[in-house]
């Protein structure tokens, strides 16, 4: 039968996500675990295919989990963001979607030339990331977008930020 938990006991094991919210913490974070990041991708250079799926899964995850880690000073740390909230305020959403938009055509319009030079790999490696950056580029944007019209109506309302 199942037991409900008792009031009067402690839970054995609490799972308390990492959640940082000073901007100096935040910047030590970004780098560290960055720069872990980096050096992974980098041993993991010229493995073929296999090695920039690796690398490429690996980034993605590192842009989730700032998404869950980093808060804003004046967010709460205990209830969990929905799942579509990837920062505070719609404008660092907008920002990030800037940098992975940019990213993509810059990437793009650098590597076609040489597509047709390069092994059928490294064209399929370029395709990959280029979608896995452009998913990431549109769960920034859809969270930017809730969080503005959560922001318009919350002005409409009258009941501030």
């Amino acid at each position: 039968m199942y037991d409900a938990p008792r009031p009067d006991r402690a839970q054995a094991y609490q799972l308390n996500p990492l959640r940082v919210r000073r901007a100096s913490l935040k910047v030590l974070f970004v780098l560290v675990t960055g720069g872990v990041l980096l050096a992974v991708i980098a041993a993991l250079s010229g493995a073929g295919l296999g090695g920039t799926i690796t690398q490429v899964a690996l980034e993605a995850a590192w842009w989730i989990m700032l998404a869950r880690c980093l808060r804003s000073e004046e967010e709460e740390l205990d209830p969990s963001r929905p799942w579509w909230q990837a920062t505070y305020r719609p404008t660092a959403s907008f920002a990030i979607t800037a940098y992975f938009g940019f990213g993509i055509g810059f990437a793009t319009i650098n590597f076609m030339p040489l597509a047709a030079y390069l092994p059928a790999d490294d064209v399929l490696g370029f395709a990959i990331r280029q979608i896995v950056y452009l998913a990431l580029g549109l769960f920034y944007l859809h969270s930017a977008v809730r969080l503005k019209i959560r922001e318009l109506r919350r002005r409409a309302d009258g009941t501030g930020r």
